[in-house]
């Protein structure tokens, strides 16, 4: 699920692979959660990621409101699929879609 990772201070990146549904969003959640601690800046890299549903929308925003105050969550690099997804349920409006 993870591939890799990148840390300096409080910004973090990290790489992703799969699907983030409703069969992995739990092992994504506790997966994810450290990497959001104390973070103020998130970037996922989705380019491997094939598919995320609701479950892992879900999951995006609870990392997102676990952030300090005007912490910032960016997906880069996420298929048209994905960036559908985003669009359509209107997350692109909290999380910044590079």
């Amino acid at each position: 699920m993870i591939l890799s990772t990148k840390s300096e201070g409080t910004t973090r990146e990290l790489v992703l692979k799969g699907r983030i549904d409703t069969n992995s969003s739990k092992e994504f959640h506790e997966a994810m959660a450290p990497y959001f601690e104390g973070a103020t800046e998130v970037t996922l890299d989705c380019s491997k990621v094939e598919y995320i549903s609701s479950a892992g929308l879900r999951i995006l925003l609870l990392l997102l409101k676990s952030m300090p105050r005007g912490g910032k969550l960016n997906i880069s690099h996420a298929n048209d699929l994905v960036r559908e997804i985003f669009s359509i349920t209107g997350v692109s409006s909290l999380i910044n879609i590079l």
